[in-house]
């Protein structure tokens, strides 16, 4: 999982809210939390820290939410 960082106000309570259902779900089948901030997930898929959305995009799927879990999935593979 992502790191929760506070970039929207508009968004924040729905992705809070969204976050814990699934930290919940994933306690109720035993299943640990891994938490990755985005420079070590970047670095993890683009080969590089700083890399821009678009370089995360670049292989399939889309759109950037399924991007997202793909290289927070892959993150914690690496690790």
């Amino acid at each position: 999982m992502e790191k929760f960082f506070f970039y929207r106000f508009s968004t924040t309570i729905a992705e809070v809210q969204a976050r814990g259902v699934v930290i919940m779900t994933l306690a109720r089948f035993a299943i640990p939390v891994v938490e990755f901030p985005p420079m070590p997930i970047k670095l993890a898929v683009a080969g590089h820290g700083h890399a821009e959305k678009a370089e995360v995009l670049e292989a399939p799927p889309r759109p950037d939410d399924a991007a997202d879990a793909r290289a927070v999935a892959l993150t914690g593979w690496f690790q």
